[in-house]
């Protein structure tokens, strides 16, 4: 019974860290955009677009673009992978990880919030980009997977299993 109680409130706190990252990220995007970039609209407009841009610190792989600019947004990719880094290495430290495996399972249990604040975030598109990407289900499923998924269980479960060690 303890162990259920302890399973839960571990990945009570992975979900709020990996809320909390996207957030982090987002904002990130945001003061890059604020300074190097001129966005038309309010502010809602240079949220949203913020938003797309965080979404294309994970996607920039998949994404095909001419070259300058898939150079340009790969620069940006090791900003979304330090912060889910640091955000299984802290769900993993919160939760007392007991070894690399454990840890790996801890940070990766930023996935969970991760993916609600991706999905939530998916009306930014429609905001930010004319004719939004989002008509086509399956480009959908790609956004949602590698951003919500693929991204934060790899780099949140690798930094898990630095602070498990």
């Amino acid at each position: 019974m303890a162990d259920a109680i302890d399973n839960a409130s571990n990945l009570r706190g992975g979900t709020a860290t990996g809320a909390l990252a996207w957030i982090l990220g987002v904002a990130i995007a945001l003061v890059f955009l604020a300074l190097f970039s001129t966005v038309d609209g309010g502010f809602l407009d240079l949220l949203a677009t913020s938003v797309v841009f965080y979404y294309t610190f994970h996607l920039w792989p998949l994404i095909l673009v001419p070259a300058d600019l898939s150079a340009s947004a790969a620069v940006f990719a090791p900003i979304a992978m330090l912060v889910l880094f640091w955000a299984g290495f802290r769900a993993a430290l919160r939760a007392g990880a007991n070894g690399g495996r454990d840890g790996f399972v801890r940070g990766a249990e930023v996935a969970v919030g991760y993916l609600g604040m991706v999905i939530l975030s998916l009306p930014a598109f429609a905001i930010s980009v004319d004719g939004s990407l989002l008509a086509d289900p399956l480009v959908t499923a790609v956004i949602v997977g590698t951003t919500g998924l693929a991204f934060p269980l790899v780099f949140g479960g690798l930094g898990g299993w630095i602070a498990g060690r």
